[in-house]
């Protein structure tokens, strides 16, 4: 039958329950299992702490005019995003995105060898070509459908195909053509 609590109640010990529904607001102290889906409805909902989940979606219900995902940070800790594979990283290593607080944006692969590197690719349906890739030696290599095109190095920029220039072009200093 149906328990019509219109008080507090205080279970101590464990409770077992089958479909609960919380009107108002529900504390928790100490760790909370999950073992299916959390649906959470609410203008403003707060997770102080670590959250961990083997996937996260967060789906927009087209009503809001709010960003799906804003994450705040502040001086103490100005990374607000952090991609980080553990098998291959700790600590700061990763893919790291924050603003200062003079509205600089700032994108960061941190890591060693391999770990550093940033590439940037299409993908169309079918192929996916690298796009920019920013190497951990400091180059960056733009493609064009997979073949390299542009490369920066430490004395300058390497053009491995034509260069078709409408307009004016000014040269200062050495020009080796042909």
């Amino acid at each position: 039958g149906n328990i019509d609590a219109n008080g507090d109640l205080d279970v101590d010990g464990r409770s077992e329950l089958d479909n609960v529904n919380v009107a108002e607001t529900l504390n928790v102290t100490g760790v909370s299992t999950f073992a299916n889906n959390i649906t959470v409805n609410g203008s403003t909902s707060t997770f102080n702490g670590d959250v961990f989940a083997r996937s996260l979606t967060l789906t927009d219900n087209g009503t809001s005019t709010n960003p799906i995902l804003l994450i705040k940070t502040d001086d103490q800790s100005p990374w607000g995003f952090q991609v980080r594979n553990d098998t291959y990283g700790t600590g700061s290593q990763g893919f790291k995105i924050y603003q200062s607080n003079a509205g600089v944006n700032y994108v960061q692969t941190r890591g060693t060898s391999a770990r550093g590197r940033l590439i940037m690719q299409q993908h169309n349906g079918t192929t996916t070509n690298d796009m920019i890739e920013f190497t951990e030696a400091g180059e960056v290599i733009v493609q064009y459908r997979g073949s390299e095109k542009l490369k920066t190095t430490g004395t300058g920029v390497e053009i491995s195909d034509d260069i078709n220039v409408a307009g004016v072009s000014t040269f200062i200093g050495e020009t080796n053509i042909g």
